[in-house]
């Protein structure tokens, strides 16, 4: 059988990397290992046992739809470490994004490189508490609030025309081993990765990372060494994430053409996204008005007394009682002070009405 030839990069590509590579966080160059090589493997001194397991969930709809418009929502348990979300916008111009988000320490921009071509990606990375992973895929904390503050702002900045936080499910687990090793005359740390798909063969990636002045000689370094071991990029050198997300949607859609339904993750009930919101990379979303609604009517109370309704008066430290106080509380609170004329404690006393009304 003949073996497949992996596209290469043309000229104008790699005039486009070198353009580009300037601006980027770090470069990765990935390599898909084919199934027809993968007992070389065993050659390059990779000891599965030193590895670190890890469960991968995406979040998307059922039809990918974070996806096509190039956001992905992803998130890992982590054998003996935390957990950790990331929020990702791929392909992404860095030189457009606001230098809050370039100067952020949970912000990377990367360009991954295969012998296929490049693609540059912008991650907000996040931290989490072991456990909470799982404590939103059981409903026991909301979507949302498993992503970071940070990440949850990035999300609602960039993520133009998606859904609503509500409408994601799950999508996963995918189990992966990870192992670093130090590769002869390669001078960064390879990284390989099993990642196992029920009922297929694992697919096999191995990387490597430098900062861009570095990437051209690491690149060269990391060839070598390969084709040494009899590896090279042949046949298709496709990313795992589109792979993974490809292969979870495809369960999604065989179970509910057996009559089994989706659950989307439990929501916080954040206001929706609707179809007038900005257009452009960097346009915020706003929030309809009708997100306010939600919030308990304590709440609701509160943020409905403007601070421009009370008189001046009010502004001093014996104010006139919020919205909240019982009615005889509030006639309390209005005859207390003697020293008030009656008509400004006439006035205090029916600016809770006044405002319970508004």
């Amino acid at each position: 059988m003949a073996t497949a030839t992996a596209p290469r990069l043309s000229p104008q590509d790699i005039l486009g990397l070198v353009e580009k590579a300037s601006a980027m966080d770090s470069i990765e160059i990935k390599m898909s290992v084919p199934d027809n090589q993968r007992m070389a493997l065993a050659d390059i001194g990779i000891d599965p046992m030193g590895g670190q397991i890890r469960q991968v969930y995406f979040f998307d709809t059922p039809g990918l739809d974070l996806f096509q418009r190039g956001v992905v929502l992803r998130a890992r348990r982590n054998q003996r470490d935390d957990d950790d979300t990331v929020v990702k916008l791929r392909p992404v111009d860095p030189t457009k994004l606001p230098k809050k988000v370039r100067n952020s320490k949970n912000f990377k921009v990367e360009m991954d490189v295969t012998s296929a071509g490049y693609v540059i990606s912008g991650s907000m990375k996040g931290v989490r508490k072991a456990g909470m992973v799982l404590q939103a895929l059981n409903g026991k904390r909301s979507l949302e609030k498993l992503f970071t503050k940070e990440q949850r702002a990035f999300f609602d900045e960039f993520a133009i025309d998606c859904p609503e936080w509500g409408e994601l499910i799950a999508l996963g687990p995918i189990n992966v081993i990870k192992l670093k090793f130090a590769a002869p005359g390669v001078s960064e740390n390879v990284t390989a990765e099993q990642w196992h798909y029920p009922g297929q063969i694992p697919a096999v990636e191995l990387s490597t990372k430098s900062v861009p002045s570095e990437s051209h000689r690491l690149a060269l370094e990391a060839q070598q060494f390969l084709r040494a071991h009899g590896l090279n990029a042949s046949g298709q050198q496709e990313p795992k994430t589109r792979k993974a997300l490809e292969f979870l949607a495809a369960r999604v859609a065989s179970k509910q053409a057996g009559g089994l339904k989706a659950e989307a993750i439990p929501s916080a009930g954040v206001g929706g996204r609707g179809s007038s919101k900005a257009q452009g990379a960097a346009a915020p979303r706003a929030r309809p008005a009708s997100a306010k609604g939600r919030r308990p009517a304590s709440s609701r109370a509160k943020a409905a007394a403007p601070s421009g309704r009370r008189p001046a008066s009010s502004r001093t430290k014996a104010a006139a009682p919020s919205a909240r106080r019982t009615s005889s509380t509030a006639r309390g609170a209005a005859a207390r002070p003697a020293r008030r004329t009656s008509s400004t404690a006439a006035s205090r006393a029916a600016a809770p009405a006044a405002r319970r009304a508004s």
